[in-house]
């Protein structure tokens, strides 16, 4: 695989960043501002329609799609590809078990946080239709989310610098910023953003492992999805915490099964390569030379 040119590493280290301020940047600010004077400063958009609004929004992350999306593919057809389809997985099961992983991790991050009993994070007074807060976040939660904070970032690093990741110091190092990068547009939960902790770090680890974005994707919508259940009061908080709990311990003993059966597998199937190469050897004749008259 040839590496990209300098211009074009230029370029996707330029449209990186942008297409995370295009699609998260308000956000954040929305964030900070809420964090700090609470949603009575003007941060509310109960004055905007659930349409109107819901639009605004999937425009912004549709533009930080579409950046995105031309800084992988500045890097090459196979960086965009891994970007919007993901790699082939080593192992069968791989994406399954990151799902169910990462809806681990985020109950374990709620659960710690239920357990120390913060102050609750401020209430948003806008009310909004179902089928707004089922849509908005499977858009720039799901979606958004995990294809630009998280996909996009891994993949460029892996082209510019393929031994970048591969050092602890380095590791640690992006790792510490994805994950900020995702907490801070969940700043407005006040310190119950800090319980997402947990799912950010799973999160950047398991698709450095896994390569594959779309399970996660699925996990993500899944929760939110919940999340927006329980707010309406379709699901109560128990049935919301044991819908969670079903999702993510099926996934991982599903995920971890086929994973294992794929290792048995294949240790199965080179052990019987072996024997059989051994066998052969065994087994080799040599013909004897033929006799002429001139022989005793």
């Amino acid at each position: 695989m040839q590496p990209p040119s300098p211009t074009r590493v230029c370029l996707a280290l330029l449209l990186t960043p942008t297409a995370y301020a295009v699609s998260y940047g308000l956000g954040v600010l929305a964030s900070v501002v809420i964090l700090r004077d609470g949603y009575g400063a003007g941060t509310s958009a109960s004055t905007m329609a659930d349409g109107p609004l819901l639009l605004s929004e999937c425009v912004l992350i549709g533009l930080g799609l579409l950046l995105a999306g031309c800084a992988a593919g500045a890097l090459g057809r196979s960086a965009l590809r891994e970007w919007a389809v993901g790699r082939r997985p080593r192992r069968p099961g791989a994406g399954a078990l990151a799902a169910g992983l990462v809806t681990v991790a985020n109950l374990v991050g709620f659960w710690l946080f239920a357990w120390i009993n913060p102050p609750e994070p401020p209430q948003d007074p806008a009310t909004h239709a179902l089928w707004y807060d089922l849509i908005r976040p499977m858009v720039s939660g799901a979606l958004g989310e995990e294809l630009i904070v998280l996909a996009l970032p891994v993949i460029v690093i892996r082209r510019t610098a393929p031994r970048f990741l591969q050092r602890p110091r380095s590791l640690v190092l992006v790792l510490g910023a994805l994950v900020l990068m995702r907490l801070a547009y969940h700043l407005y939960q006040g310190v119950w953003a800090g319980s997402h902790l947990p799912w950010a770090v799973a999160a950047v680890l398991l698709y450095r492992w896994t390569g594959r974005v779309w399970p996660q994707i699925a996990a993500h919508a899944f929760w939110d999805t919940g999340v927006a259940l329980r707010d309406h009061e379709v699901l109560t908080h128990a049935q919301e915490m044991c819908l969670f709990s079903v999702f993510g311990a099926a996934t991982v003993m599903i995920g971890a099964g086929v994973c294992l059966h794929d290792r048995r597998r294949r240790q199965t199937r080179q052990c019987s390569l072996r024997g059989g190469e051994q066998l052969g050897a065994e087994h080799v004749a040599f013909p004897e030379p033929e006799r002429t008259a001139l022989d005793p």
